[in-house]
């Protein structure tokens, strides 16, 4: 990246002068801005390849920049440069962006551009694309015909694509909650993953993705909707600076939804016209002054499963290089949530952990009620295996290594015996008075019922008994034995007989034992008549 020949430094010139500018011709002719690239560990002062500079013009109710640059927006940003549609979200969990319009140039040699044609009174986005990556310019810029140009510096740093940075720690927090109104004993579950970089010149990457647990009857396709409850993720670095406002306005409390709503209050950011920005200390996860770190990805995944209810938070993200005399750092950190259901104490929450590299050391914090054991997939050991002093709700591995690199580790939450007495005894109450009142009623009531139901099915029953009755042996005998006197007589037993029989007033054998005889009684009435 760093080109040092004095060839390519008498080139300057020719970028200065001929590639400095590339009009954005779809953008209406106003505004400028003009900028540096610069390396904030002072490695790259020159560039052997021009770097490829993007305006961005965002839509008005578009969440702010540098939330996009908080999710998903890299392969989103190849190809709104490529002149394509994108096929990732540019941003976010909730369908992410769509830009109003998109502007190129190049860089020269030394890292400035500048852009022509911008539109004026519009929310304009900046990033520059170095070694593979994209590096935003976080804040937004206004133009107006006040103030129609703006001079910016873009920050970014160079990349060691060879070295591996340092996973310093995996702290694992557990809390429990119990509420009767839900069917489940909340575990929310609370990871920071701490890496650090010993190079003062060069950044490193780190790609590592983390399972995301799920409470109970939520599926994976739904869990996006829900950031801001049941799901919260951030990467932050203590070696840049941090922006602090205040938190007193409402935008604060939506602040980081990556285009979703106010979980708690149910609401939608409606930004004020003008350029918007996030403050770092708005974020919920952010209690200790970290800058959110923008360059690279952070996405949501989810992962084919029979139950539906597989998804991982994959990380892509640049750890910053030692300045100050300090490492640099970058930490990840990722709340989910997790539930035993009521009726079902004793079950268990499983989630595992591999790490890309290997991990020095892992602390845990299983507080009142939870029951944590992480077992170590092929290892025949546990993870955790001391507790640490004066605390007994945690613990820390004794290994240093804690775990090798693609080493599987399965964590396992339940809940002690006293918990899992107290959810039994809220998915089956003790019945009071009034409870036991109201099942007497309720159990009155079935009781009418089926008595009103026990009458009616009586009723019919006696009344296809009485329609089955039929006359006893001996009558249907008698019956049988007095023969018609004359032809007339024979033709009316017959159709009484069919009417009986039709009525089911008599057995089949008795009907075909009468019917012929009055058949046999029909004949010798028709050979009197011949003879």
């Amino acid at each position: 990246m760093r080109v040092a020949d004095s060839s390519l430094r008498s080139r300057g010139h020719w970028f200065a002068t001929l590639a400095l500018v590339v009009l954005c011709a779809p953008l209406a002719a106003q505004g400028t801005i003009t900028g540096t690239l610069k390396d904030i560990a002072g490695t790259t002062t020159w560039f052997a390849e021009p770097v490829t500079i993007a305006a961005i013009v965002l839509p008005d109710e578009s969440h702010p920049f540098n939330e996009i640059c908080a999710g998903t927006w890299q392969e989103a940003m190849d190809a709104l440069a490529q002149g394509r549609k994108p096929e990732t979200p540019f941003g976010g969990l909730a369908g992410g962006v769509t830009p109003i319009d998109f502007c190129i140039v190049q860089s020269d040699a030394d890292g400035r551009f500048q852009m022509l044609s911008l539109p004026l009174e519009r929310r304009i986005a900046v990033a520059a694309k170095i070694d593979s990556l994209w590096w935003p310019l976080e804040r937004e810029q206004w133009l107006t015909e006040a103030t129609p140009s703006a001079q910016v510096e873009l920050p970014f740093f160079t990349l060691d694509h060879d070295s591996l940075p340092t996973l310093r720690e995996h702290r694992l927090e557990v809390h429990l909650t119990v509420r009767p109104d839900l069917k489940y004993a909340g575990l929310t579950i609370d990871e920071t993953i701490l890496i650090e970089n010993s190079d003062p010149s060069r950044g490193m990457m780190l790609e590592i993705s983390l399972d995301v647990a799920m409470a109970p009857d939520i599926l994976a396709r739904h869990l996006p909707s829900l950031y801001g409850s049941q799901l919260f993720f951030m990467q932050g670095t203590s070696s840049l600076p941090a922006e602090s406002a205040s938190e007193a306005s409402a935008l604060a409390r939506q602040a980081w939804r990556f285009g979703g709503v106010d979980v708690m209050h149910g609401a939608q950011a409606v930004y004020n016209k003008g350029p918007q920005f996030s403050a770092d200390n708005w974020h919920p996860l952010n209690t200790d002054g970290l800058h959110m770190l923008s360059a690279g990805d952070t996405r949501y995944i989810e992962t084919p499963s029979p139950s539906a209810r597989k998804a991982a938070i994959v990380f892509r993200r640049p750890v910053p290089p030692a300045l100050h005399g300090k490492p640099g750092s970058l930490q990840l950190r990722l709340l989910h949530r997790a539930g035993v259901p009521l009726d079902n104490p004793a079950g268990k929450v499983a989630f595992a952990r591999t790490f890309p590299h290997e991990l020095l050391s892992a602390t845990a914090g299983a507080h009142a009620g939870v029951v944590l054991q992480a077992l170590v997939k092929d290892g025949h050991r546990r993870l955790y295996e001391t507790q640490i002093a004066g605390d007994p709700t945690r613990m820390a591995s004794t290994r240093n290594p804690a775990l090798v690199a693609g080493e599987e580790v399965q964590i396992v939450l339940g809940l002690d015996d006293a918990t899992q007495a107290e959810l039994k005894s809220l998915s089956d109450p003790v019945d009071t008075p009034a409870a036991q009142e109201d099942k007497d009623s309720s159990k009155f009531r079935w009781d009418m019922l089926f008595k009103a139901l026990a009458v009616v099915f009586g009723l019919a029953f006696v009344g296809a008994l009485v329609a089955s009755v039929r006359w006893s042996r001996e009558k249907q005998l008698a019956r049988l034995a007095s023969l018609p006197a004359s032809r007339a007589e024979v033709v009316a037993a017959l159709k009484s007989l069919e009417s009986e029989y039709n009525a089911r007033r008599l057995p089949a054998a008795a009907y075909i034992e009468q019917r012929q005889r009055l058949l046999n009684r029909l004949i010798e009435f028709d050979a009197r008549d011949d003879a």
